[in-house]
């Protein structure tokens, strides 16, 4: 489908993480932890949420390189997928 996936907030620091997943939690709806994950060729640190919208937001902070795309190295729903609705569940947006 054509349109917004969603949209990513890359934090520079634990620190800087902390707020906006502060915000994130602030906004009294469902946030998903992945926690460290690798994906996209990146190991990463990342959670998200959905906006009164529905448009998925990922805050996430890269913390090194991967030789591979995500967690098995096989394109398909992983933590490189945005939130579903609710965002415990991970959304077919890899594939």
């Amino acid at each position: 489908a054509s349109g917004l996936n969603h949209l990513g907030i890359q934090a520079d620091s634990d620190a800087e993480l902390g707020q906006v997943l502060a915000g994130f939690r602030a906004a009294d709806g469902p946030v998903r932890d992945d926690g460290h994950v690798t994906c996209c060729y990146a190991q990463s640190e990342k959670s998200w949420i959905r906006d009164p919208q529905g448009v998925a937001w990922e805050a996430f902070r890269t913390t090194g390189d991967s030789d591979v795309y995500g967690e098995d190295g096989a394109a398909g729903p992983s933590a490189c997928c945005p939130a579903s609705d609710p965002p415990t569940d991970p959304a077919p947006c890899c594939t």
